[in-house]
């Protein structure tokens, strides 16, 4: 990231809110870039809220300065999630108590204009990482297409279950299970793959580490709430836990049952599209920083345990900005791809059906995956899947 030229009063400034900032460990260290090329200096005082948060103001505007227009053939490759935001809309969450940033020593003395800028700051550096690693992953995979569509690996007839079980290597510690989300067919497919994995393991500890429950080990009284609006999710945890699998939830609760919006900027975006703010680059930065605090404490409990991370596709992908594979090691972690099959449109579900277009078809195989460990980071997976209800025969 490009350095900014500050007048020298501005750097002293900001030195000085570097040695008061101790951010909570999971929300990362947002403001950090702030500092980053200043002179090593030491000070003791304090800076008033007020110097502060004009600090905090003048932040978001610089960052959004880093941000160049995206041309047009560079706006194909950025989803609307990717883009800065202007205005946080409603943010019960964000400016609570239990905020991700509540435990920085000076969040409650902050206005709830400052709590915002402090947001759209870290969430303009976060959304320039993103932004970059988008097209980054879609150039080298156009450099690529050639010998990913060429040497795919083929794949007798078999349930996907099966072609799954067999392609994991039997030393993975962490196997990532990266989803569209809502379809149903994927849900049974996990659950189906859980108890293949079960079969052939007998005697491993297995753990399943979601996105799709609040933090811990969920209650009967969880899962019986999850019914009412997710009943097939509640289906897929409350059959793994029966089966002796242990069953934990990653996120943080205060965004398990968030509703705060954003409004992205109409400079990237002209159609003033609201999202939820915890979809938004640095919420994903963040959560995933929390998520993998969640892993090692239970990899402490679980020392010899397979892990089985069942989240969204963009928070495991090799080729994410902040995807939780880089945490692992290489020779332990397997990662498939699960979306649903549309067999009336063409569905473009990653960077290989994007780039490939009609020339390589990717979109268009049921099963893939290669041989080659430099070409599955390229694609962003280990093996990929097109689930359909036809693929689902009964056990």
């Amino acid at each position: 990231m490009k350095r900014n030229r500050f007048f020298r009063r501005g750097v002293l400034l900001l030195l000085c809110v570097g040695v008061l900032i101790c951010p909570p460990a999971w929300a990362g260290n947002p403001l950090k870039l702030l500092f980053r090329g200043a002179a090593k200096e030491t000070f003791t005082r304090q800076i008033p809220v007020a110097k502060l948060e004009r600090i905090l103001s003048a932040r978001v505007r610089v960052t959004s300065q880093q941000i160049p227009p995206l041309l047009r053939w560079q706006k194909r490759y950025v989803d609307d999630t990717d883009l800065p935001v202007k205005k946080v809309l409603k943010a019960q969450t964000l400016y609570s108590r239990k905020s991700p940033y509540a435990e920085l020593p000076f969040w409650d003395q902050l206005s709830h204009e400052a709590k915002e800028n402090y947001f759209l700051a870290a969430n303009n550096r976060a959304s320039r990482q993103v932004i970059q690693q988008r097209l980054q992953s879609a150039k080298t995979v156009q450099q690529n297409q050639e010998s990913l569509w060429r040497t795919q690996k083929g794949f007798a007839p078999a349930p996907l279950e099966n072609i799954l079980l067999e392609e994991i290597p039997s030393q993975a510690q962490y196997i990532l299970l990266g989803e569209e989300h809502d379809q149903a067919v994927i849900l049974d497919f996990v659950s189906r793959f859980l108890t293949s994995y079960q079969r052939k393991y007998p005697t491993r500890k297995i753990c399943l580490l979601t996105e799709f429950l609040p933090v811990g080990q969920p209650s009967k009284y969880t899962l019986d709430s999850m019914r009412e609006e997710s009943p097939a999710y509640a289906k897929v945890f409350t059959r793994a836990q029966k089966s002796g699998i242990t069953v934990y939830g990653l996120e943080p609760q205060v965004v398990f049952s968030s509703r705060d919006v954003v409004l992205l900027d109409e400079k990237y975006n002209p159609g003033k599209k609201k999202w939820e703010l915890w979809v938004m680059p640095e919420s994903m930065r963040a959560r995933n920083r929390f998520w993998m605090q969640q892993i090692k404490a239970m990899r402490a409990q679980y020392p010899d345990a397979v892990f089985v991370i069942y989240a969204g596709a963009d928070h495991v992908a090799y080729n994410a900005s902040f995807s939780l594979a880089k945490e692992f090691p290489s020779e332990q972690t397997f990662i498939a791809h699960l979306f649903a099959e549309d067999s009336q449109n063409d569905v473009y579900n990653d960077w290989l059906d994007v780039i490939g277009g009609d020339e390589y078809p990717f979109r268009k195989q049921k099963v893939l995956s290669w041989k080659s460990p430099f070409l599955r980071r390229v694609a962003g997976f280990d093996i990929r899947f097109l689930i359909s209800k036809k693929d689902l025969a009964p056990q």
